[in-house]
């Protein structure tokens, strides 16, 4: 059996908590990089999670605490956890457990292409209490997991095919935490790992092995439920008709341009597919039929943008009372990218 080495990225595990004889090791980032520190001395939430991670793992593992967050304020920087995170690309660590992320837009490429040198890294990572759009729970390559109100899902889990928000894994917890329920998911992880199972692709499958199989509970109300507010769309929409070819890959560095200029931005599409890292949402729902006006609505709650792009067929399919504000000319994505921005910009102010 293997041991695998796992690293919990929080802030900081008490030294207490560590069992005797368990291989510890204890990091902390600061500002020339990851080196060694001491365990913490008071109760932390990397020390809550590293509980209930005991409780349910049921094989050896090597661990080690990199601390990225200061305790008093549960907040950390986007280079602290970029330096954790490229710090255990080059450690041949086996499991990364992440109670934490980030839902600030500005951040995501960074966290993407640092959990793209994670290859050989499974990356457990939960989803933020309010159930919108977190890096790195959210990415293709990263196992996200959430609480569910579900008390059938106490002690097990489920395995959520295709979810429309990139969240697969759902357990229910008593404190009704996704930080509580990542270390669940996370032990069942590590058992795989101990007896052999190494690829992603064959985690997830044994994941849904064990999983639940009756998920008849989520549909369209449940995931509106976990949101904690609702709105109609009352951002800026702007429209780019389904029939400009390649449109939507010419809109990908426009995109790029608002975010870095500090905008929210989330495409939603009825033709292409999801892709996060591009901030592109397709716009279908595979249990059953979901009126497209109401789909938009919940990915505009989950996304939360300051500026909505929409790549569909028609303004038919626009919610009751909402109009696109502008729509994109197909010889607009002929434009230099700086001075398209430049254009919608000054049109939408």
């Amino acid at each position: 059996m293997k041991t695998p080495r796992l690293v919990i990225i929080d802030d900081g595990i008490h030294s207490s908590s560590i069992p005797s004889g368990q291989a510890f090791e204890s990091y902390v980032v600061g500002e020339n990089g990851v080196k060694q520190g001491e365990p913490e001395n008071q109760d932390t939430h990397a020390f809550a999670c590293y509980r209930v991670f005991k409780r349910f793992v049921d094989a050896p593992y090597h661990l080690i605490s990199i601390k990225v967050m200061d305790h008093e304020t549960g907040t950390g920087s986007k280079n602290s956890l970029l330096s954790a995170l490229r710090w255990c690309a080059k450690q041949d660590i086996d499991l990364i457990s992440m109670s934490m992320g980030t839902r600030q837009y500005l951040d995501f490429a960074h966290i993407s292409e640092a959990v793209n040198a994670l290859q050989n890294t499974i990356i457990v990572a939960a989803c933020s209490n309010q159930n919108t759009l977190t890096f790195p729970a959210c990415l293709p390559t990263v196992i996200g997991v959430r609480h569910c109100p579900e008390i059938a899902l106490k002690g097990k889990f489920a395995y959520i095919h295709a979810p429309y928000d990139q969240i697969e894994m759902m357990t229910y917890v008593k404190n009704a935490s996704n930080s509580s329920a990542a270390p669940i998911i996370a032990a069942r992880v590590c058992g795989y790992l101990a007896n052999g199972f190494s690829s992603l692709k064959i985690i997830r499958q044994k994941l849904k092995e064990d999983a639940v199989q009756d998920t008849s509970f989520v549909n369209y109300q449940f995931y509106k439920s976990l949101l904690p507010e609702w709105e109609e769309v009352q951002v800026p929409v702007v429209a780019l008709p389904d029939d400009i070819p390649k449109g939507i890959d010419k809109l990908k560095p426009l995109v790029t341009a608002f975010v870095q200029d500090g905008y929210r931005v989330a495409v939603l599409s009825q033709s292409h597919k999801t892709c996060v890292t591009d901030h592109v949402f397709h716009l279908s729902w595979q249990l059953g039929q979901i009126p497209l006006p109401d789909l938009i609505e919940l990915y505009h709650n989950f996304t939360l943008p300051d500026i909505l792009f929409l790549h569909t067929k028609g303004e038919e399919v626009m919610p009751d009372g909402i109009n696109a504000d502008i729509t994109i000319e197909p010889h607009w994505l002929d434009e230099d990218v700086q001075c398209l921005f430049a254009k919608i910009k000054e049109m939408l102010s």
